[in-house]
């Protein structure tokens, strides 16, 4: 396999997945329904194509050929000491355009519940006052102050699979 692909025979299924939803109808259309399958986070594309599938190394080269095709890297761009994917991105300036709140800026604020960060996304037309203020690609970016500070090395995108969607905040990899 080529150096640059993206999905190896060693990513975890899960992982692919979840970086790239249209994978799981592929492996689907292959018949490999290990994409639902709560192990998918342990199990690297071979293993699924080996047991589910009884692969031999010439389909599962023809498996990750196709699996690279919908596999595009993830572009982000900076927001401060704060990261958005493209894809969280065009999926905020979607939103906006269901909830006819074109033209708004996204506020983001942590809040602390139980221990656990929860993410407060908001359209508003205007920033508060100690707002650290963003603009990328024409979207309007409002980070609470005492937020901003938490949201340094993490990065924002979204997710749409057949298990979840929704944004998701991580550690930027670099």
């Amino acid at each position: 396999m080529n150096a640059k692909q993206l999905i190896t025979k060693n990513t975890k299924i899960g992982e692919m997945v979840q970086l790239y939803p249209k994978t799981a109808d592929i492996m689907l259309s292959w018949g490999l329904s290990c994409v639902g399958c709560s192990i998918n986070v342990f199990e690297s594309v071979e293993d699924g194509a080996r047991v589910h599938g009884q692969m031999s190394d010439k389909e599962i080269d023809a498996l990750l050929k196709e699996l690279n095709k919908v596999a595009k890297p993830i572009k982000k761009l900076k927001a401060g000491h704060f990261y958005i994917t493209e894809r969280a991105l065009e999926s905020i300036k979607e939103i906006a355009l269901e909830e006819k709140k074109v033209g708004y800026g996204l506020r983001i604020k942590i809040k602390v519940e139980d221990n656990e960060n929860v993410y407060d996304l908001q359209f508003r037309k205007n920033s508060k006052e100690n707002d650290e203020v963003f603009c990328l690609k024409g979207q309007s970016l409002f980070l609470d102050k005492s937020s901003y500070k938490r949201l340094k090395g993490l990065q924002m995108d979204y997710l749409d699979n057949n298990m979840v969607s929704g944004f998701k905040f991580d550690k930027v990899n670099n």
